[in-house]
């Protein structure tokens, strides 16, 4: 050990196979004095990525001498080994170069974020003037090289294979002691029973005043977490923070200690801790009255964000259109954005929406020219032009510029693809979470179900879907939902 004199004898099996070295844990006693703070991220042949802590020893052997750092196991897979010596110590003896796996910190080193030099102008701020981005360098991507997306290698996963697993995944038998009957589950608001074999969880989302159906959400054993972890957070997911994606699986998926999983998770997240995360402390204000909600789609908020890295099709800026009431957001992107192109993304959101009866907008040349003027008096549509440099005016759609620019930097960060690329896929993942001051997402508050995402294509494939009910048992449910809502509307 690191500091102490004692020599132990060790069994070493030299492995030209591995990437990684590892050690027992038992071998020496391992402490804090040890432990380098960060784990090694390794996948072995089961395609499973697991987290393994690394620490400091001195190791005396004829392929290594002196001080190393080793990942620690609780157990090896060939008995009466105590280290297994990979390539990264040893790989020199045979091959010329050698490949080492990534190396995750729970919390990011100082100075360790270099992405904002490559994309100087994909960070998280709320508002970016005209006059700030004139004295920023351009930079432009003229790489038009885009890596495909492609799923995880074990996405594809029979019911059969997850009915093994649950059984024998020791961290579920007391659910299965906990099994409900058909006639028992009806009657409570959660529950544990028996879908075709596979243990699943009747769950009930927005606590006992939710008068919709309740959530049937597949219990996933430890094997195929990581795989549900990296769908729900990684890549096109948009590496969302921990509230996010713990409710985003919740609407699909369970586990004990779900919430301490992802949190884990997503602090050795490589990706996260490249880009960062916005920790912007929101200033105390007085609260003031706000108006009624308007029908959705019926109050519009519209800015643009740029210039951003030159996509392949040459776009450097992005409308942003968002709906007051339900917070739901689009985004176009745009080469330029004078009047004439505005209007015609914009033309492109009321196509599928329909005609808003307001539009909110701040002082910018193009939303305040003749050619504005008269599309809001043909569609006979109110212009309200926000306070000249008071961004907070339009605070919904400043906020979601923050979200949006960094799951652009994200996504330009591990997938170093084009960022307009993979625009309607973040799209999709920032409309499909909870929106906190709604407390619903905004693909529910608009079509009124959950969209079908990632997640779900995933429990479609481990479970069948609930039959279409008859005519009969929808417009029974129907009633029943409006009966609920009316009385808790009047109380």
């Amino acid at each position: 050990m690191i500091g102490t004199e004692v020599k132990i004898p060790v069994t070493i099996l030299r492995d030209t196979g591995a990437s990684e070295s590892f050690i027992l844990e038992d071998v020496l006693p391992f402490s804090f004095l040890s432990d380098t703070g960060t784990s090694v991220l390794v996948r072995g042949i089961g395609l499973d990525v697991m987290s393994v802590p690394l620490h400091r020893v001195t190791l005396s052997s004829e392929l290594v001498s002196g001080e190393v750092v080793i990942g620690v196991r609780p157990s090896l897979p060939v008995d009466g080994v105590d280290i297994i010596m990979g390539n990264n110590l040893a790989g020199d003896k045979v091959w010329p170069d050698t490949f080492s796996s990534p190396v995750v910190l729970s919390v990011p080193l100082p100075g360790s974020d270099e992405s904002h030099k490559n994309y100087p102008e994909v960070f998280t701020a709320c508002a970016v003037t005209r006059s700030m981005t004139s004295t920023q360098p351009r930079v432009t991507s003229d790489s038009a090289v885009v890596k495909p997306f492609s799923l995880p290698d074990n996405f594809s996963v029979s019911p059969s294979e997850l009915l093994q697993e649950q059984q024998l995944d020791s961290s579920l038998h007391q659910l299965f002691e906990r099994v409900m009957s058909p006639e028992e589950i009806r009657n409570v608001a959660h529950g544990y029973f028996l879908q075709d074999g596979i243990l699943v969880r009747k769950w009930i989302p927005h606590g006992s005043d939710f008068a919709g159906d309740p959530i049937i959400q597949v219990v996933v054993p430890e094997k195929y977490r990581s795989l549900v972890l990296q769908i729900s957070h990684d890549k096109l997911a948009g590496h969302l923070g921990v509230k996010k994606t713990y409710h985003r699986i919740l609407c699909h998926f369970f586990w004990p200690k779900l919430k301490k999983d992802v949190s884990q998770y997503i602090k050795t997240c490589h990706t996260c801790q490249l880009t960062g995360k916005p920790n912007q402390k929101i200033k105390p204000a007085p609260l003031f009255p706000i108006p009624a909600v308007s029908p959705p789609f019926e109050h519009l908020i519209i800015d643009c964000v740029g210039p951003l890295p030159r996509s392949k099709s040459g776009s450097i800026y992005l409308l942003t259109v968002m709906c007051a009431s339900t917070r739901y957001p689009a985004a176009y992107p745009l080469r330029t954005i004078t009047a004439k192109s505005v209007v015609k993304a914009l033309t492109q959101f009321i196509s599928i929406f329909g005609i808003p009866k307001i539009v909110q907008s701040d002082q910018g040349s193009n939303f305040t020219s003749h050619l504005f003027s008269q599309v809001w008096k043909l569609l006979h549509i109110k212009h309200n032009k926000a306070s000249a440099y008071h961004a907070q005016s339009q605070g919904a759609l400043e906020r979601f510029h923050q979200t949006l620019k960094s799951l652009l930097r994200s996504y330009c960060t591990e997938m170093e693809g084009d960022w307009e690329q993979g625009l309607p896929w973040l799209m999709l993942s920032a409309r499909e979470v909870c929106q906190e001051s709604t407390g619903f997402s905004p693909n529910d508050l608009v079509f009124g179900h959950t969209v079908r995402g990632p997640l779900a294509v995933l429990r479609d494939q481990w479970v069948e879907s609930a039959p279409p009910k008859n005519l009969q048992s929808y417009v029974n449910d129907f009633k029943r939902r409006l009966y609920e809502a009316g009385n808790r509307a009047n109380t």
